[in-house]
């Protein structure tokens, strides 16, 4: 027989946890005894601990462990077991964890049982399950959160189980059988790539180590792209054990690759039509490519800088009238402001020189893009003939807008250009209207009949347009009134002044031109902010000026005056020839 000292020292040198307990009948737990190993595990000094006390027990158990411990222990007692297995936590001298599967034999000892217990360390094994399920949930959630659905496809079963809840990018349910077809039937799959849909599947089921498409799906409605991938994991004697599925959403990425083509296409019809074409990389300021009428105008000359170019464009090809509002729309530096406020494209209509040196209306569009592999905003610029276009719009709108008879602008635009004009005038402003009434027209039209009368409105309305400023706005309102609206006059006086001098100089034009009748006319002012700040009350106080011009012999000019609006004026306010 081993004698008990030879017996400990053998213990102690095996690799495992030994150790004794007693539990009385108040089911309270000491230590008994430890191996050695059991005291390197938990880094404790042997000779300094004390093993005698529930509280020594207590101390080296995980807190929740040690409750759960005591339970199993009573609850083998009670049931009469003389066995126990379970895991339970230590806490190391340097606050470190030990994990340990116990199993322990219970010995009926006079008044006390006695449990004799053996452990294996487990910690190992724990932090790897632990690190499986943190790799699991990574897992998980970098699926959950990305647009990227990873599931298994059993080709013999035809079943599909996605390894998240649902498949996030065509809407299907975790499991589902008869895969293909099924999916196929709910209709997601768009019909372009159904047969594409099916060949990815039986490939695979084939046997292929690989398959992939680039399929057209739908999702709520809205059309997306989905790379399908699957492939055959194989086990060491080549035989298929299990096949993976990827789902990407690249509908982005598909987008662009279509809006490219099609932004390619349009590009090359544009260029078959275009005066001029240009590529410049705005980040860089510089002009890639050029095309079109450039390369005749300057004999080749190539410019580094898009900056240089378009100043030169705006200097010698572009009208004068429209040369800063050219550089204020495509300056370098304009074009890189409108790319930081989201701009993609920018049009512009206005007048250029063609290859012939013929001023013609043009339109100037400016595309413009950001170059993901370089992170640099690139345009593409085409220049269109529109001339004919723009020339019969443009006939059209003065047609709507002017006077056939007179050439002046008519009534209705008139009013909407005073309108538009005042609504945006401060009080500090200070501009005059003229309301112009012809003298005795009425006889003309009379006496020599219509087409004589619109030979005297013909030649006032050249007289007019001939007499004051281009800034100044002159329309005909009325059979034989007109209005003229001096902008930012310096004084009213000279307004007068200005009136006074039509008058004289419609008297002897018409003089001139038919001595067979006499032709004078009456002239009627008001002033703005002074006299209102509306084209409706200026124009009614010009006509009541007029009218008093016309009470007081006519052929003459009068400025409206506040004590003016107590005078005789007709209500309907239409004056009538006598």
């Amino acid at each position: 027989m081993i004698n008990k000292d030879v017996r400990q020292e053998l213990l102690d040198q095996y690799p495992i946890l030994l150790f004794d307990l007693a539990c009385n009948h108040e089911k309270n737990l000491t230590i008994l005894h430890m191996n050695s190993y059991f005291y390197e595990l938990l880094g404790i000094d042997k000779d300094s601990f004390p093993l005698d006390g529930i509280l020594a027990f207590q101390t080296l158990l995980y807190p929740d462990d040690f409750q759960r411990f005591t339970a199993i222990i009573e609850n083998a007692i009670q049931d009469g077991l003389s066995h126990f297995e379970t895991e339970i936590r230590w806490i190391c001298s340097d606050s470190s964890i030990l994990w340990t599967r116990i199993r322990g034999n219970i010995e009926s000892c006079r008044e006390r049982f006695r449990i004799h217990c053996c452990g294996e360390n487990i910690s190992v094994q724990k932090e790897m399950e632990k690190e499986a399920f943190l790799s699991e949930e990574r897992f998980r959630i970098a699926l959950t959160t990305t647009s990227i659905v990873i599931f298994d496809y059993d080709p013999r079963t035809k079943i599909y189980q996605s390894l998240i809840e649902a498949d996030i990018l065509l809407g299907l349910p975790r499991n589902m059988e008869n895969v293909p077809e099924s999916i196929v039937k709910m209709g997601i799959i768009h019909p372009d790539s159904v047969e594409e849909f099916y060949r990815v599947f039986q490939k695979i089921s084939d046997g292929a180590l690989f398959s992939s498409a680039i399929i057209r799906a739908n999702r709520i409605g809205m059309d997306i792209w989905i790379r399908l991938s699957l492939t055959n994991i194989l086990d060491h004697d080549g035989k298929s054990i299990r096949i993976i599925g990827f789902e990407s959403d690249i509908t982005r990425e598909m987008n662009a690759k279509l809006a490219f083509i099609r932004e390619n296409q349009y590009r090359s019809a544009l260029l078959s039509n275009a005066l001029a074409a240009y590529e410049i990389n705005f980040s860089k300021n510089r002009i890639l490519k050029m095309e079109g009428d450039w390369l005749a105008r300057f004999q080749g000359q190539v410019f580094e800088k898009y900056s240089d170019a378009v100043n030169l464009i705006a200097e010698t090809v572009i009208h004068s009238d429209d040369r800063k509002q050219y550089l204020k729309t495509y300056g370098w530096q304009s074009v890189v402001d409108a790319v930081h406020h989201g701009s993609t494209e920018i049009k512009l209509e206005h007048r250029r020189l063609n290859a012939a040196n013929e001023m013609i209306w043009a339109l100037s569009e400016l595309y413009l893009f950001t170059d993901q592999t370089q992170n640099e905003v690139l345009g593409f610029f085409f220049v269109m003939d529109i001339h004919q276009q723009k020339t019969r719009e443009l006939a059209l709108k003065r047609k709507a807008e002017h006077d056939s008879l007179t050439g002046l602008l008519n009534k209705e635009h008139t009013e909407r250009l005073l309108q538009n004009f005042l609504s945006d005038q401060s009080s500090d402003e200070k501009h005059g209207l003229m309301v112009i009434d012809l003298d005795n027209f009425k006889s003309v039209n009379d006496t020599f009949g219509h087409q004589k009368g619109d030979m005297v409105l013909a030649e006032l309305g050249r007289l007019l347009y001939e007499t004051f400023r281009s800034t100044d706005i002159i329309g005909r309102v009325g059979g034989d009134e007109f209005v003229v609206f001096l902008k930012n006059v310096t004084s009213m006086t000279k307004t007068v002044d200005l009136a006074r001098n039509l008058c004289s100089l419609v008297t002897s034009q018409f003089n001139t031109f038919d001595q067979n009748f006499s032709i004078s006319s009456s002239v009627g002012i008001s002033e703005f902010p002074e006299d209102g700040k509306t084209y409706e009350e200026l124009f009614r106080k010009a006509d009541i000026a007029l009218y008093e011009a016309k009470r007081h012999g006519k052929n003459c000019v009068f400025r409206y005056d506040p004590s003016m609006a107590g005078c005789n004026f007709p209500p309907n306010g239409i004056l009538s020839e006598k």
